[in-house]
C-alpha cells in the first residue's frame, strides 16, 4: 500500500485505481463495496468471498501476514506500534521519513526511500540521523567531528572534563548534556539579554549559561541562589581548535561573583555540584556585565554595599591622580571575621599593587579597615575582605591628610 504509513499532517494518500480498501493515511479509497461484497486486497470488490489465505476483517479480504493494517490479527495496524521512546524525543514517522509494515504477520517500520535502515539506528547512525537519509555534516568553527545522538545531529570537542558530546548552538558546539537549563541536543541560555533566572529542577545535575567576549575586557559574572549551599562556579573557553578549558573556578556557596579579564572568544558560565535543597531554595539567577566599571564614587565621597559572607566590592574613580584614603566599616548587623583585607583592580581588572598604608581590619567583630595610597587618574574596583563579612558596609573616601 502507498502513503506515508502515518496519520501525520504529512501523509500523502495512494489509492492507485483502487475503488476500496485503505489509502495508506488511515481513510478508505473510494466509493466503497456494496453491503455484500468484501474489498480484495488488491482494491476491488467481490461477491465471491475471500481468496485462499485471506481473512475477512471488517468488510475486507486481509493478508494477515502483509497487511499493516490487518498484521497477525484483524484490526492491528503497525502504525499504532510507534515506539514511544521515538515519540518522547520529538520522532514522529513523518519527521523520519519511514512507513509502517507489516512482514510475516509483524509490524516494522522502514524507509519510504527504500534504504535498509534498522528504526533503532535512526539514534546513533550520522549517515541516517533523526531521518532515512538525514547525514550529519556540522558546520561550526570548534567542532571537531560529527555525533548523532538519539536522532539529533551533534558535534564532538575536545574538553577535560566530559565525554565531549555536543549539541550545535547559533553555529557553534556546545555542551548542553547534564545542564538542565540547556535544550535538548541545543542551546543554553544566553547572558548577553541580561539577567537569566530560573528554578533548578528535582533532577538537577548543573547549569550552564553562554556568553561572547568580542575583545580583551574586563568581565563580571555574577550567579545568585535562593539556598545557601556548597558548590562550585566555573567559566570556561570554547576554543575554536575545539578544546573546552576551564579559565576560572569560585566555590561561592550563596552568591558568586567572578571578576576578571578574558580575552575575546566564546565562554560558558557552568554550575556544577552543587546541593540543592528541596523547595523554594533551587532558584537562581545569573548576570553578565563587560567593560569598564561604572564607578559609584568619584573622588570624594561615600557609597554602601551589602556584603556577600567574604568580601564588600566597590567601584571608585579619580579625575586626576592623587593620595587619598579609603575606609570602609561595618554597619549595622554586620560582622567580620580574621585576615581582614583589601586588593585593588583598574578598569581592565589587572592587579594594582598593594602598596598602600593600610590601618585597622575587625574591631569587636566589626570591619573598620583604612587605605592610604596615591592613585593614578582612572577607574577602580576596590575589595574589602574577611574571613566572615556580612552585612553593609560603607565606603568613604577622602583626601589624604
Amino acid at each position: 500500500m502507498g502513503g506515508a504509513g502515518g496519520e501525520g499532517g504529512g501523509c500523502v494518500p495512494d489509492c492507485g485505481g483502487r475503488v476500496c480498501g485503505n489509502d495508506g493515511c488511515g481513510a478508505s479509497c473510494g466509493p466503497g463495496c456494496a453491503a455484500d461484497e468484501l474489498c480484495t486486497p488488491a482494491g476491488t470488490c467481490t461477491r465471491e468471498g475471500c481468496a485462499e489465505g485471506l481473512f475477512e476483517c471488517d468488510g475486507s479480504c486481509a493478508d494477515l501476514r502483509n497487511d499493516a493494517n490487518n498484521c497477525g490479527s484483524c484490526g492491528f495496524r503497525c502504525v499504532d506500534t510507534w515506539p514511544e521512546d521515538f515519540d518522547q524525543l520529538g520522532h514522529s514517522p513523518d519527521s523520519t521519513g519511514t512507513q509502517a509494515t507489516c512482514d510475516g504477520g509483524a509490524c516494522v517500520f522502514q524507509c519510504r526511500d527504500g534504504a535498509e535502515v534498522p528504526l533503532a539506528s535512526l539514534l546513533y547512525d550520522v549517515a541516517h540521523c533523526g531521518a532515512c537519509g538525514n547525514a550529519c555534516a556540522h558546520d561550526t568553527p570548534n567542532g571537531q567531528g560529527d555525533t548523532c545522538e538519539y536522532g539529533y545531529c551533534g558535534c564532538t570537542l575536545d574538553a577535560e572534563f566530559t565525554s565531549a558530546e555536543g549539541g550545535i548552538c547559533s553555529g557553534r558546539c556546545v555542551l548542553w548534556e547534564g545542564y538542565d537549563n540547556c535544550a535538548p541536543f541545543g542551546c543554553c541560555p544566553d547572558l548577553g539579554g541580561g539577567t537569566v533566572s530560573g528554578r533548578a529542577p528535582d533532577e538537577f545535575t548543573g547549569l550552564q549559561f553562554l556568553f561572547e567576549v568580542p575583545r580583551r575586557q574586563r568581565v563580571q559574572l555574577t550567579t545568585t541562589y535562593g539556598s545557601c549551599e556548597a558548590g562550585s562556579t566555573l567559566v570556561r573557553r570554547y576554543d575554536d581548535s575545539g578544546e573546552v578549558q576551564t579559565v576560572y573556578e569560585d566555590f561561592g556557596n550563596c552568591v558568586s561573583v567572578i571578576e576578571t579579564p578574558l580575552e575575546p572568544g566564546h565562554y560558558g558560565l557552568f554550575v556544577e555540584q552543587r546541593q540543592w535543597p528541596a523547595g523554594a531554595g533551587r532558584s537562581y539567577s545569573a548576570a553578565m556585565e563587560q567593560g569598564p566599571p561604572v564607578p559609584a564614587v568619584v573622588g570624594e565621597g561615600e557609597t554602601v554595599v551589602e556584603a556577600d559572607g567574604y568580601y564588600a566590592r566597590f567601584q571608585v574613580a579619580f579625575a586626576e591622580a592623587g593620595t587619598w584614603t579609603l575606609h570602609a566599616a561595618s554597619e549595622g548587623a554586620g560582622r567580620c571575621g580574621p585576615s581582614s583585607g583589601y586588593s585593588m583592580y583598574d578598569e581592565n581588572f589587572d592587579p594594582v599593587p598593594d602598596d598602600g598604608q593600610r590601618v585597622g581590619g575587625c574591631r569587636n567583630s566589626l570591619l573598620d579597615l583604612s587605605v592610604t595610597r596615591t592613585y593614578e587618574a582612572g577607574v577602580y574596583v576596590v575589595f574589602m575582605y574577611s574571613g566572615t563579612l556580612e552585612g553593609p558596609v560603607r565606603l568613604t573616601i577622602s583626601p589624604a591628610q
